[in-house]
């Protein structure tokens, strides 16, 4: 299929050659000029420039168009004579590198865009190779053959960096992350640009860059993107991803840049703070409760013009008969069965409810009411509890 329009699709057939259609299926032209043989048996499209094509012909060798198949011209320089093309590839980092399968001879390279190959069957024991497959990257060949199975080469080193995954929430290093959490990735090299996503749903790519998480099933997911950059990527874990060790890899333009790992738990619990360094005051809200209904909203904390500047606001616990409800921001939380526990201060303090936020994806919301308890404590330390698991603590100034 043209990569650029999903209506222009090639098929090479058995008797009657190259076929193509424009307007999705719906009617068929043949494009055989130039073609001695119509036993076609693989086809192959530049990604990079959709009007080159790659036809394999039965008996027949290689040939190739630069004109989406109004002409096809000989490309079989150093095959062996009447070669059986059954497999084409094309290498996606470099188009004119190209690979081609021979059941009689082996596997064939080119590095000029099919004007020459060579032989590269160091290690095959069977040269009856029927598919061939590439890694995104570039990097390593397969060939499956007749009789022997799969072989594999390594064609160049790996141009990888490690990424670290962590909870964007704690930052807590090594910690478990949670399916629907939000995550932030840190290495080099991940994204050629900054950018950040605009509008809901959340994009599987930005700026050419996406990340599968592939879970302990071996199932591969697209992570919703948030934000990336050269050494931060911020994502949320994809829905339904297993518990258990799972695999993050960071592509750009289909190859892979980055991988990592890390594990997959049901309940991942962590608290945003207002610095956004997993320390010190809370990312909260506070709403005192008149007797009569009425509510306030109280700030938890302010914040400078500097970044890491943000301190914590006293929060007045009014009459004796108001209470005041602190919303607890965070993430990994919503996989828990039961209602977490919180303690300020070291009281405990009546959870009222704990849910998806609602209003942002990943976002988790735990309401708290505050003890009176804590009248004149000043700054206290919040800890919140959740599937077994003690999230990152925080804190807020009671008055």
């Amino acid at each position: 299929m043209d990569p650029r329009s999903e209506d222009i699709v090639y098929a090479g057939t058995l008797e009657g050659g190259v076929f193509r259609t424009l307007d999705g299926g719906r009617s068929w032209g043949p494009l055989n000029r130039g073609l001695p043989v119509l036993h076609v048996r693989a086809l192959a499209i530049d990604p990079s420039n959709p009007f080159v094509l790659y036809a394999g012909l039965e008996n027949g060798g290689l040939y190739k168009t630069v004109d989406a198949g109004a002409n096809w011209l000989p490309a079989s320089f150093g095959m062996a004579l009447h070669a059986a093309i059954r497999d084409i590839l094309i290498d996606p980092t470099m188009p004119q590198v190209v690979y081609a399968a021979d059941p009689r001879t082996g596997v064939y390279r080119s590095e000029d865009g099919g004007k020459s190959w060579v032989l590269m069957n160091r290690g095959l024991r069977m040269r009856n190779v029927n598919a061939l497959a590439l890694s995104s990257d570039g990097s390593t060949l397969y060939a499956a053959t007749e009789g022997e199975g799969v072989f594999r080469l390594d064609l160049r080193p790996r141009a990888e960096t490690a990424v670290a995954a962590v909870s964007a929430a704690s930052f807590a290093k090594d910690g478990p992350l949670a399916p629907e959490s939000i995550a932030s990735l840190f290495g080099q090299g991940l994204a050629a640009a900054t950018q950040q996503a605009g509008a809901l749903p959340l994009p599987t790519s930005l700026g050419d860059v996406s990340v599968v998480v592939t879970d302990s099933t071996g199932m591969d997911r697209t992570a919703p993107l948030f934000f990336v950059s050269a050494t931060q990527i911020n994502c949320q874990i994809p829905p339904g991803t297993s518990t258990g060790s799972a695999t993050l890899r960071v592509f750009q333009r289909n190859r892979v840049v980055a991988r990592g790992q890390v594990r997959i738990e049901p309940v991942a619990r962590a608290l945003f703070t207002a610095n956004a360094d997993g320390h010190g005051v809370a990312a909260a809200v506070a709403v005192r409760v008149a007797a009569d209904g009425a509510q306030t909203v109280l700030p938890v904390f302010e914040c400078g013009t500097a970044p890491g500047s943000c301190v914590a606001k006293p929060i007045d616990l009014g009459a004796e008969s108001d209470q005041v409800i602190v919303l607890l921001l965070g993430t990994g939380i919503r996989g828990s069965a039961a209602l977490p526990s919180v303690s300020i201060g070291a009281v405990g303090a009546g959870v009222l409810g704990a849910a998806p936020q609602g209003q942002y994806v990943g976002l988790d919301q735990v309401n708290v009411r505050l003890p009176r308890a804590l009248i004149g404590r000043g700054e206290v330390d919040a800890v919140l509890q959740a599937g077994g698991m003690t999230a990152n603590v925080v804190t807020v100034r009671i008055r």
